[in-house]
């Protein structure tokens, strides 16, 4: 009776530790490849300026487009949330980690001809296409962490100041499986808001226009 009783313990606990397990694989399966101005993925960001007023940071300022992958053959992936956090060099504060809600969908690779892994590099040669890839609108500094910024500003170094976000992007498969991309850093300088003029930013602006075909 007692092997009995260690034998359905021990299968509960790995049915639990199993069942609804989330799948973090560095972006073998699920590719988050780079930011991009839009949504089709013709220019790219590499980093950003970000202008600090009076009111503290416009979040409508910081919205990019993540280039994403999906690897899995015969799955798409239904994409849910993007993860942020944020790292001041020489800040005395930490600024929270937080997420947004992303409403995407990568479709499942195209398998066939001209679907030969390419020299160097894990992506089939589709991997700028639109079968197997998307570009998902997301905020990268939501209006909870605009303020944060603002109601903290004596906290931070004095304007202009680096802002590195490291991003990655989680949802499930076709198959039920929670699944998590690479993350990808992007720069961000943040800078009073009269340095730029003091007017709206132009939306081709606070980015690096970086091509497609140099990205790695």
């Amino acid at each position: 009776m007692k092997l009995i009783k260690l034998f359905l313990i021990t299968f509960v606990a790995f049915a639990v530790s199993c069942g609804d397990s989330t799948r973090n694989d560095n972006g073998v399966s699920f590719t988050f490849f780079g930011w991009f101005q839009d949504d089709a993925g013709d220019v790219g960001a590499t980093s950003g300026t970000l202008p600090l007023d009076g009111s503290g940071i416009n979040s409508n300022n910081v919205q990019l487009f993540g280039g994403l992958q999906n690897n899995l053959t015969g799955q798409f992936i239904r994409i849910e949330r993007a993860f942020h956090s944020y790292t001041v060099p020489g800040s005395s504060i930490r600024i929270p980690d937080t997420s947004v809600g992303v409403a995407s969908f990568v479709r499942p690779p195209v398998v066939g001809t001209g679907d030969a892994v390419q020299s160097g590099t894990t992506l089939p040669t589709n991997a700028f296409t639109d079968a197997g890839a998307a570009y998902a609108g997301t905020s990268l500094v939501p209006p909870s962490i605009g303020q944060y910024i603002s109601l903290n500003r004596s906290q931070l170094p004095e304007l202009p100041f680096q802002m590195i976000i490291t991003t990655y992007y989680e949802g499930v498969t076709s198959g039920g499986r929670r699944i998590q991309s690479n993350p990808i850093q992007l720069e961000i300088v943040v800078v009073s808001d009269l340095d730029l003029g003091g007017g709206a930013v132009d939306e081709g602006a606070p980015v690096d226009e970086v091509p497609v075909e140099d990205l790695p």
